[in-house]
């Protein structure tokens, strides 16, 4: 009889319905998503030192990079507890986004900044209040922590001026950068059966501004190593389905 308590106990924990029939959303999931993103990149060369070190400062010195768009897909871990109607729930993702932006700058002299930004890995961490619209969807609002891994080029080309200086291709630096904002967002999770479910979601992601410095790899004379400088601001939105198993 023991035994027979000690199984009926891990099974009823291991089944994602509750006694009456109802899905149970409480428990821990994996899943993968996928969707479409869309975003745009700032930037800021009021202080960049391509622009303070030949005095030929960039007008205007702020603008954005052409809108980067495309697929986005991903993995997805988290945890639920269902209070009645209610859930509460704990989610991470890692996404790898198709979203490079590029853009060229331009000094009343003529010299120009080639810049592209592309944004290779995007992750949150976001808590999930949701609400049983029926004992099978719920629907729910998120936000939280959110993280994104960039790699940007930069590339000169200066013109030529009285004197005949900087008749040639100038630097071309580069580099990885973090930036470091929130993701905020809402959606709606279907319970399929059998502990899986399907989602589909809208998240708004603001990864604040960032100061880069990039490292040089080549320059007019051969000095090597030397660095460029500037400002960027990114944000991205969103639009993803995923499937999710609960345990």
């Amino acid at each position: 009889m023991r035994n027979l308590l000690i199984a009926a106990t891990f099974a009823a924990l291991a089944t994602p319905a509750l006694a009456d029939g109802r899905p149970n959303w409480s428990g821990f999931y994996l899943g993968a998503h996928a969707g479409y993103g869309w975003g745009s990149t700032d930037v800021d060369l009021s202080n960049s030192t391509g622009a303070i070190f030949y005095s030929d400062p960039f007008v205007p010195d702020q603008g954005s990079l052409s809108d980067g768009s495309g697929f986005i897909g991903g993995l997805t871990v988290g945890a639920n507890k269902q209070f009645g109607d209610v859930v509460l729930g704990l989610e991470a993702d890692v996404s790898w986004p198709d979203a490079e932006t590029t853009g060229t700058f331009t000094t009343p002299l003529g010299s120009q900044w080639a810049i592209t930004s592309d944004l290779k890995t995007l992750g949150t961490v976001r808590g999930r209040l949701g609400f049983l619209a029926t004992p099978a969807l719920l629907v729910y609002a998120t936000g939280g922590l959110a993280w994104g891994q960039v790699d940007v080029t930069q590339a000169t080309t200066f013109v030529t001026v009285p004197g005949g200086a900087f008749l040639d291709d100038g630097g071309r630096t580069s580099g990885d950068f973090n930036h470091i904002g929130y993701a905020l967002g809402a959606g709606l999770e279907y319970d399929l059966g059998g502990g899986w479910s399907f989602k589909s979601e809208y998240l708004y992601v603001d990864l604040g501004k960032e100061d880069y410095q990039l490292t040089g790899t080549t320059k007019p004379g051969g000095s090597t190593p030397y660095v460029e400088t500037f400002g960027s601001d990114l944000e991205l939105h969103t639009i993803r389905a995923g499937l999710n198993y609960r345990f």
